[in-house]
């Protein structure tokens, strides 16, 4: 697609910031836009601008009459943050590129395969709710006025600094592991992950692309295990046992909502993704980084930068109640045989 000018809207996490390295290695011109507060690396030059996304005014003033040939938003979650979007980039880039999520696929789903026509219904995670909301502000713009938009849906996608789990991504995955505390998870759940270096290659392949204009694309791996697996996969690269206590969505719920939540409108549903859409317009995109390997990766990684090593206390205690709680019902349901 030649050297492009883009903007990336965030840059700074997990899956943008691999986005931000693979558009370098491209050779593009990178524009990163973010409240500069989370520091990051570039093995290139990258121009920063400063900012807070949810400024609708000062967003629109920060970029002057810069125009672009891609715009990547990671940081749309509702209507309002897609509108800013697009009332201020509308007519000054060839493509803007808004970031949804598979979470927002129909769930409870209907089949264990999901596709980019699979229905958009979440009733249950308020995440993935407004997420159907930037998608369905993007379509109706290229419906009523051909604003060229495409939507990239991400599965659970991980890097360096994520540790793999249902109950969070941060230290606290590992932390529980290293103290033999019980894992919780949702059992027999089949989930799909992708490693954020593989989602880049498929993502900016999509930029630039005419074909992708007017057009959703889910963007994930083909590996697929039971949470147990990964769990225990973590426990492997710790030197460590795990115990898996495999507890329901709906025992979660009389805990913490919000947990609840993201595993009733994601993480407690078995799905496979199919990639074929993307495959066909970006032939590159052949996730390479298996499971073993990207968990290998975030720990080493992690030894290096002991300022992530942070435990959530209030997460620990939360985690260790749900467990508890489960034992004494499984206890309670053995007397009452």
């Amino acid at each position: 697609m030649g050297r492009l000018k883009v903007l990336y809207i965030g840059g700074t996490g997990v899956i943008s910031s691999a986005c931000v390295r693979k558009s370098l290695e491209l050779g593009h011109e990178v524009h990163v836009f973010n409240r500069g507060k989370r520091p990051a690396e570039f093995p290139g030059e990258v121009r920063q601008i400063q900012g807070d996304r949810k400024d609708a005014a000062g967003f629109r003033k920060a970029f002057g009459k810069e125009t672009y040939d891609v715009v990547a938003d990671f940081l749309a979650y509702d209507a309002a943050d897609t509108e800013t979007l697009l009332s201020t980039f509308e007519g000054r880039c060839g493509q803007i590129v808004v970031i949804s999520s598979t979470s927002a696929c129909q769930k409870p789903p209907a089949s264990i395969w999901v596709t980019e026509s699979t229905p958009l219904r979440n009733p249950f995670w308020k995440y993935s709710q407004g997420k159907i909301e930037v998608e369905r502000v993007c379509m109706s713009a290229y419906l009523e006025r051909g604003t060229p938009v495409t939507i990239v849906r991400p599965a659970y996608t991980y890097g360096l600094s994520m540790i793999p789990g249902p109950t969070g991504s941060n230290w606290n995955v590992a932390h529980r592991i290293l103290q033999g505390k019980p894992m919780i998870c949702p059992p027999q759940v089949v989930w799909t992950l992708t490693y954020n270096e593989d989602f880049a290659v498929g993502f900016c392949g999509l930029m630039g692309h005419p074909a992708a204009i007017g057009q959703p694309f889910q963007i994930a791996g083909d590996e697929a295990h039971t949470w147990e697996v990964i769990l225990r996969t973590v426990g492997e690269a710790l030197g460590r046992k795990v115990e898996i206590v495999g507890v329901t969505a709906e025992f979660v719920a009389r805990f913490d909502a919000e947990l609840a939540a993201t595993w009733l409108g994601d993480k407690a549903n078995s799905v496979l993704f199919d990639s074929t859409k993307i495959r066909r317009l970006v032939p590159a995109f052949q996730p390479e980084i298996r499971l073993h390997e990207g968990v290998r990766r975030c720990l080493e990684w992690c030894e290096v930068h002991p300022e992530f090593k942070i435990v959530d206390g209030k997460r620990e205690a939360l985690l260790d109640e749900i467990a508890a709680g489960w034992r004494r019902a499984l206890d309670a349901a053995k007397v009452g045989q």
